[in-house]
């Protein structure tokens, strides 16, 4: 979906992406695992679907609340391979046909 929607993405267009979908609130990222194709209901053509500022509530929080800027960081657990179907640019309009009439 973060490829049609913003018209490509990077390994950091795809991050931004989940963070802008999970912002949208929990019903919607919900209902977007349900049918992948409802992830882009709230985006608009044109528009960066993008949410990289997600990324950095918590530690902006923690400066504002503490004053300290040097968050305490957890063990970072490793990253998972991506799960699903893999796919190349060619099929992604095929896959996700409503999508790609949008956003194409």
């Amino acid at each position: 979906m973060a490829y049609l929607v913003n018209s490509g993405c990077s390994d950091d267009g795809f991050e931004y992406f989940r963070c802008w979908l999970i912002g949208q609130g929990g019903a919607y990222f919900e209902a977007a695992l349900k049918d992948p194709e409802r992830a882009a209901d709230n985006a608009q053509p044109g528009e960066d679907a993008e949410g990289e500022d997600l990324l950095y509530a918590a530690a902006s929080a923690y400066e504002s609340r503490t004053g300290d800027a040097n968050m305490p960081r957890g063990r970072a657990s490793p990253l998972a391979e991506p799960a699903g179907v893999a796919w190349d640019e060619d099929q992604v309009g095929e896959l996700y046909p409503n999508l790609a009439k949008k956003f194409m």
